[in-house]
């Protein structure tokens, strides 16, 4: 059998497309010769669209030791068979595929409640195969929703996101050079998704209108908030080691990501931009209490600042003197 480097780098070369400038923006985990097989091993979540089968087969073609896990939500008729087919595909490259059911009843909420619990079932860690054209979906849609900075620096960069910069006709034309028909998900079209509205409508419509291509640069806008974020996030730690009577005097922006991380991490849920500016009012002095998802109460008391639950006992405080050291 012809060998996996040469048929990718032949098959793309006939699509115009150069297999090393592919991988040297991939970001899969180092490969040495002295990792034993479990150091390779590589878990992926593999739909059996292109992009995820790209992600496998770049994967073996790099050293590691791919496993295909495939999740079956059961909302389409055929898709308890597409393991199989997907067994079939990987079979010559010798990856190996595990299957995965999971049910979900009603409709309400039903992409993100599939995607919760696809993760769920899946190994901790696992690679997927989004791509810099999902990165620029991901940004539209987070802004669409009001989003701050965080949500608009999209997916992290990781070696569990190795597609990052690989571009979604890339993917279809890895392959294509190995001859792998991937499997299509009709939901992928149905309107009543947000992310497809933003992929087939929005995003073309934006691009011709600017006369550009709009999903590289949303990707490398995502890519420079990331780094701001990053830089923002580590500089609001130091409101934590302030007296809390100096916290009102701080900046609002460090101040808000400060209350924003702790409270949420304390109450175990997420802090949407209402909810910390309510907190910020109670730092402030504005208000003396607010209400916090999940059941909690953000108050002030006795100098410090404490979170409680609505029929329970106090769950943090922060601003003990412990936690805090004078300005220097």
């Amino acid at each position: 059998m012809t060998p996996l480097w040469l048929r990718l780098s032949q098959g793309l070369a006939s699509q115009g497309l150069d297999l090393a400038t592919i991988l040297s923006r991939c970001n899969f985990p180092s490969v040495t010769s002295r990792d034993t097989e479990f150091g390779k091993s590589y878990e992926c979540a593999v739909s059996g669209g292109q992009d995820s089968l790209c992600l496998v087969v770049l994967a073996k073609l790099v050293g590691l030791e791919p496993t295909a896990h495939h999740v079956d939500h059961g909302l389409r008729n055929g898709s308890d068979l597409e393991a199989e087919r997907l067994r079939s595909m990987l079979f010559d490259l010798e990856i190996p595929v595990v299957s995965h059911t999971i049910e979900i009843h009603g409709r309400s909420n039903l992409e993100e409640r599939a995607r919760e619990l696809r993760y769920a079932s899946l190994p901790v860690d696992v690679a997927t195969g989004h791509t810099l054209d999902d990165q620029a979906e991901t940004m539209m849609i987070n802004l669409l929703r009001g989003a701050g900075l965080k949500g608009l620096s999209g997916m992290e960069p990781s070696t569990s996101k190795p597609l990052l910069a690989v571009r979604r006709y890339e993917t279809a034309a890895v392959c294509e050079s190995v001859g792998l028909d991937p499997i299509i998900d009709e939901s992928n079209f149905d309107k009543s998704f947000l992310r497809n509205r933003v992929r087939h409508e929005l995003l073309p419509l934006m691009s011709q209108i600017s006369g550009r291509d709009v999903s590289a640069l949303l990707a490398r806008q995502a890519s420079m908030l990331f780094s701001e974020d990053e830089y923002l996030e580590k500089e609001s730690e130091l409101i934590g080691r302030l007296e809390p009577k100096l916290w009102s005097s701080q900046s609002r922006v460090l101040l808000r990501r400060y209350l924003r991380r702790q409270v949420g991490l304390a109450c175990g849920v997420r802090i949407d931009q209402a909810t910390t500016l309510r907190l910020e009012d109670v730092v402030r002095g504005e208000v003396r209490a607010c209400n916090v998802e999940g059941g909690f109460i953000f108050r002030k008391s006795k100098g410090r600042f404490e979170i409680w639950r609505h029929h329970g006992g106090r769950v943090a405080i922060l601003g003990a003197p412990d936690e805090f050291s004078s300005p220097t």
